[in-house]
């Protein structure tokens, strides 16, 4: 028998790196110009900033994320939109996913231990209505990504995620951003 895999959702892992120093700035200038975004998934405390790259600061990182995953996968690429998130002890991230957009990545620039995961539901809804097929990644219903920080993770932007309570006494901060192919 053949097996074929069909509507496979694939997730890229590496590490990269960015000038962590200077995604702190970003952030706490952020907030200090209360450049903060509300009405998204932060929870419990966390808060994000608006789009970064409206700055011309961010436009070497940027370059840099793009430059990454085109040699990684050979796939054009533009980032559209980039935030930080802050997530203080106790605080996570919602349920949800990115519209407008292609491929959906997050790089760690804070991730201390026990700062909780990053979790991905499975799009097939059909799965979750049973728990008899976990030996097939296929049909898991969720994947839990253990993060650190330098990792950057890339994924499909329909891919339903959530990040896990940070229960670490340090903050856990992330550069989210969405791209499209060019």
């Amino acid at each position: 028998m053949i097996r074929t895999d069909l509507f496979v959702n694939p997730i890229w892992e590496g590490n990269i790196q960015l000038n962590n120093k200077l995604l702190s700035h970003f952030f706490d200038k952020s907030k200090e110009l209360n450049y903060i975004a509300s009405g998204k998934s932060s929870q419990n405390g966390s808060e994000q900033t608006q789009d970064l790259c409206i700055s011309k600061e961010f436009s070497d990182t940027k370059k840099r994320i793009e430059n990454y995953y085109i040699m990684e996968t050979g796939l054009k690429v533009e980032i559209g939109n980039a935030w930080i998130c802050k997530n203080i002890t106790g605080s996570f991230n919602d349920l949800h996913l990115h519209g407008n957009s292609d491929i959906s990545g997050v790089y760690y620039i804070s991730a201390p231990n026990d700062c909780g995961g990053l979790v991905f539901r499975n799009p097939n809804d059909c799965v979750h209505m049973a728990d008899n097929f976990i030996k097939d990644p296929c049909w898991w219903g969720k994947y839990t990504k253990k993060v650190k920080t330098g990792m950057i993770i890339f994924f499909p932007s329909y891919l339903p995620h959530k990040t896990e309570v940070n229960k670490s006494k340090k903050p856990r901060l992330a550069l989210s951003f969405n791209m499209r192919y060019i």
